[in-house]
């Protein structure tokens, strides 16, 4: 048992060891004041479902990017929104000089409800070879659009993720949702910058409207709830040549909003987790996340023995030097979007993760969950 646990600790150390230098090692890409943009078109999809208290703080932002107007346009989906989402775009439309345009899924009886029935639609309807998908929980910053047109008129990718960002958390619920993501975030980004489809992120990726076409876009997976980042990026990278990339820089970053409770918290987490079941066995994302709760679990199994067990000198060198690897890889990106945790906080969340991760792995296969007023069971679909 003890060489079982030192095997897969061992390789836990490797992985992260990997990661960072592959972080530490991608040029960070800051666009520089007088730098002169290209003419990169973007058609920006936005889908929405009861975003009324938000979607209007990220219309103001994409009205003040610092690029062209005529060469981007902004185009709004709405899923079925229950509240006065479409009655704020519309009225918002009315007061800025800007090219947005509103569709509801319900006039396009071809195609169903869900975000990738709407990413689908927003495709459909886009005029420009560039297609930036965007959360309307996300902020993002002046220059967004600019950082963007630089780094594909240079690298000219079929697919490209950015970083995501969030405020400097102010209650403990804010602390545990950033430390639980920024690991996953750099390997995100790590993982793209490497030409590798192991994960994305829907709030900032960017894609050719070509190459949506080219593979069909969500067809196989669309009755899948989540997924429209992993599951396009995987199609897409099964292109012959395809090029996949990531854009580290500060301007291209987009700050999202904190799920504002636990149940939020644990309802976003079991929609991210309940796609794994549709994942091919030997895919990578899957073969990670059971590596990862094999770790959780072997965690778990020492600090049980630690405190119920004789002492054992190896074990507990293993949960301490885990400790600090998991730090300083989470501070790595915490550094890069610029936030800070304490250290007390960290070590409390270290502690009682490996519970969340195993409820969480267990939820995901045998429970429900809900989101955006839909529910969803194991077996169900959008």
């Amino acid at each position: 048992m003890e060489i079982f646990i030192y095997t897969v600790l061992s390789a836990y150390f490797i992985f992260i060891l990997q990661y960072r230098n592959f972080w530490s090692r991608m040029k960070e890409r800051c666009f520089a004041r007088d730098e002169k943009t290209s003419n990169i078109g973007f058609s920006i999809i936005i889908a929405v479902r009861n975003e009324s208290a938000l979607i209007l703080d990220l219309l103001i932002d994409l009205s003040k990017q610092q690029y062209h107007k005529d060469l981007y346009e902004i185009i709004i989906i709405d899923d079925y929104s229950q509240d006065d989402t479409v009655e704020a775009v519309r009225s918002f439309c009315a007061t800025v000089d800007c090219d947005i345009k509103l569709y509801r899924l319900k006039d396009y009886p071809d195609y169903e409800e869900g975000k990738k029935a709407a990413i689908s639609l927003g495709v459909r309807k886009a005029k420009h070879a560039y297609v930036v998908s965007t959360d309307a929980d996300c902020r993002l910053q002046e220059k967004f659009l600019a950082s963007w047109s630089s780094y594909v008129s240079e690298h000219s990718p079929d697919y490209a993720g950015g970083p995501l960002s969030f405020s400097q958390p102010k209650r403990f619920i804010e602390t545990f949702q950033l430390l639980d993501l920024a690991p996953l975030l750099l390997v995100t980004g790590a993982s793209l910058d490497r030409n590798r489809a192991l994960m994305s992120n829907g709030a900032n990726m960017v894609f050719k409207r070509q190459a949506f076409y080219d593979v069909h876009g969500y067809e196989g997976n669309e009755d899948i709830p989540s997924g429209d980042d992993y599951f396009l990026l995987q199609k897409i990278s099964r292109m012959p040549k395809s090029k996949i990339g990531y854009l580290k820089s500060k301007e291209a970053t987009v700050t999202t909003a904190y799920q504002a409770d636990w149940h939020a918290v644990f309802q976003q987490r079991l929609r991210w987790a309940s796609k794994w079941k549709d994942y091919s066995f030997w895919s990578e994302p899957k073969i990670g996340a059971f590596f990862i709760l094999l770790v959780q679990l072997v965690s778990l199994y020492i600090v049980f023995f630690l405190i119920f067990g004789p002492f054992h000198t190896t074990f507990l060198l293993f949960i301490l030097l885990r400790m600090v690897y998991d730090y300083r890889f989470i501070k790595d990106y915490l550094d890069f979007i610029g936030r800070r945790v304490s250290i007390l906080d960290f070590v409390f969340v270290f502690l009682i993760y490996p519970f969340y991760v195993v409820f969480t792995g267990i939820l995901s296969i045998f429970g429900r969950y809900s989101w955006k007023n839909r529910n969803y069971g194991r077996n169900d679909r959008s």
